[in-house]
């Protein structure tokens, strides 16, 4: 999809819209590498095997 966005405007507010859960995901890692029902800081670092195994 941004790919084949020829609007320069549109390609910004699409590469914005992209990053924002790809940062909320790094950021929701647990300290063991996984991911839990919330976020990591959220979800007391607690994170769970089929939440991860989604994520990945």
């Amino acid at each position: 999809m941004l790919g084949e966005e020829e609007d320069e405007s549109r390609r910004k507010e699409l590469i914005d819209v992209l990053k924002r859960p790809v940062t909320f995901t790094s950021q929701a890692q647990t300290a063991a590498g996984g991911w839990g029902y919330v976020s990591a800081r959220d979800g007391n670092d607690f994170d769970e095997g089929s939440t991860t195994i989604t994520q990945v």
